[in-house]
């Protein structure tokens, strides 16, 4: 008799995934660049990934104070928990991929 396989061709455990998502968490946006400074370095003394980068709105130039990008949630929800505890409300966005 015919022996049948009982292999088959392995499935994916998962589809491919997509890119996966990525987040920024805004700590603030300052109108004067040394104002963004002093809370970037702050978040670094956090040991966050905190840059600024710089906004055109409304003829003004703002300086946003961002920490991240972060893809793994476990490291999001820290960073916004320490954020939290230091009096910062932060702003979450999600990048596009």
């Amino acid at each position: 008799p015919e022996e049948q396989s009982s292999a088959q061709a392995p499935t994916p455990a998962q589809a491919p995934a997509a890119a996966p998502e990525r987040y920024m968490l805004q700590a603030a946006s300052f109108k004067d660049l040394a104002d963004a400074e002093q809370l970037r370095s702050r978040l670094r003394n956090l040991s966050l990934l905190a840059q600024i980068t710089e906004v055109q709105a409304s003829g003004d130039t703002w300086h946003r104070v961002q920490v991240g990008p972060y893809e793994d949630t476990r490291e999001l929800n820290r960073a916004q928990d320490l954020m939290t505890t230091q009096g910062i409300e932060p702003l979450l966005i999600q990048l596009q991929n």
